[in-house]
């Protein structure tokens, strides 16, 4: 298995200081939002992945990520 973070940037991260913590209220929204869609991720937007996930896992995690975007993309966007 393995981890990997979300990190919400419009400009590339290339120093620990550039990425925001988090407790940042976009990091938050995503986390509850993904909870309440049916997939736990960390606040700060670790995804933990495993052996056992599936392609059809990985598939409804990016439409449900991309449904989260598509409803907050005014927000995402500041």
């Amino acid at each position: 298995g393995g981890v990997m973070n979300i990190h919400w940037s419009r400009k590339p991260i290339r120093d620990p200081r550039d990425v925001a913590p988090a407790t940042h209220p976009k990091r938050r929204l995503a986390h509850l939002w993904m909870l309440d869609n049916g997939y736990y991720t960390t606040q700060r937007g670790m995804i933990s992945l495993s052996l056992p996930i599936t392609q059809s896992d990985l598939d409804g995690y990016i439409e449900a990520l991309d449904r989260f975007v598509s409803e907050y993309r005014a927000i995402l966007a500041d």
